[in-house]
């Protein structure tokens, strides 16, 4: 599992898509960041490792690790910087392969709390981070179904999980993904218990959605793993991290 993380971020370090989303929302120069640590590779392991470490520990731990990482990183010449937005483009961009939003909230939270958002960018993305978190509850919204009716995403009665899946008709990743939903026995089985249902938004026939809901789609697919009262379970899971937890049984 850690040589997977460590080799999806030293990918990720190579693509144009990862390397940010435009601009430097820390102010900050990256070639004279560049100029004053001129080993990036260090840090970019260092955080490779890390983020093994947070995948596998409870909250607590994840403040503790992203504290003393940029703690640690600050020693150097432009070193914080450099690891605030190491952090931001490995588990803030929905095109990373190791996006995680959960994990991104501790590292927030201490450059907020150390005083570097001048701007209030980094709050802004730390109310996205929290916006819809695992163990809150979604909103609750009707949508237009390819068939002309609407549903809601909330059913009162049912027992039924639910996956709740953002997607574009035209989205490569999102026919990816849908097709590994497809390929899982973990959720062919719950569905076929009736356990588990799947809300399938197709963007293209509900563009407000977002507009009239609380849910920030920031990238196609957009996936949820709902309990049947609509408290959050997993956000932007992977299609593996997905089926692992239904495998577990959610409901149960």
């Amino acid at each position: 599992m850690r040589e997977l993380v460590v080799s999806a971020i030293a990918a990720a370090a190579l693509c144009a898509a990862c390397a940010g989303r435009g601009g430097n929302p820390r102010g900050d120069s990256r070639e004279s960041v560049t100029d004053a640590l001129p080993d990036t590779a260090a840090l970019e392991q260092r955080f490779a490792d890390l983020a093994f470490e947070l995948e596998l520990s409870d909250d607590a731990a994840r403040q503790r690790g992203a504290r003393e990482y940029l703690r640690r990183s600050a020693d150097e010449p432009g070193g914080l910087a450099l690891a605030a937005e190491i952090a931001d483009r490995y588990l803030f961009d929905p095109e990373s392969p190791v996006y995680s939003e959960a994990l991104y909230i501790p590292f927030l939270e201490y450059l907020i709390s150390t005083g570097r958002d001048s701007t209030g960018l980094l709050d802004e993305e730390l109310a996205i981070c929290r916006r819809n978190a695992p163990g809150t509850k979604a909103p609750d919204f009707s949508y237009a179904t390819p068939g002309g009716g609407r549903e809601r995403l909330l059913k009162p009665g049912t027992a039924a999980d639910i996956i709740l899946f953002f997607h574009d008709p035209d989205c490569p990743r999102c026919r990816a993904f849908a097709e590994a939903m497809r390929a899982s026995e973990a959720i062919d089985r719950r569905v076929a218990e009736g356990t588990l249902r799947i809300a399938a938004v197709d963007l293209s026939l509900n563009p407000s959605v977002e507009a009239d809901t609380l849910y920030e789609i920031r990238a196609t697919p957009s996936v949820y793993l709902l309990r049947a009262d609509g408290t959050v379970v997993l956000k932007e899971p992977s299609p593996q991290r997905l089926a692992a937890e239904l495998s577990e049984g959610v409901n149960n």
